[in-house]
């Protein structure tokens, strides 16, 4: 997740990427505060967003990196609890 947020940050520093508060949001049309990854894998695919639509969106896809650390600590925990 922070490396997909650090990698729109960049795009938006180098000026590839206009800031989110230059759009309306996607959903409700009000203005954009932040963009909205579905995605983790593919970084710089994102939305505009309002802080209130980003939160009913919910939760984006992990990164498959991310799952694979998450099941790994799951077994172990499960081995040593056992």
């Amino acid at each position: 997740m922070n490396e997909a947020h650090s990698a729109v940050r960049r795009a938006v520093k180098r000026g590839e990427l206009q800031p989110a508060t230059a759009f309306a949001c996607v959903d409700c049309g009000k203005p954009a505060q932040c963009y909205d990854h579905r995605d983790y894998s593919k970084p710089l695919d994102v939305v505009p967003v309002c802080h209130s639509c980003n939160h009913k969106r919910g939760p984006a896809k992990p990164h498959p990196g991310i799952q694979e650390a998450q099941r790994k600590a799951r077994a172990y925990y499960e081995e040593v609890l056992a």
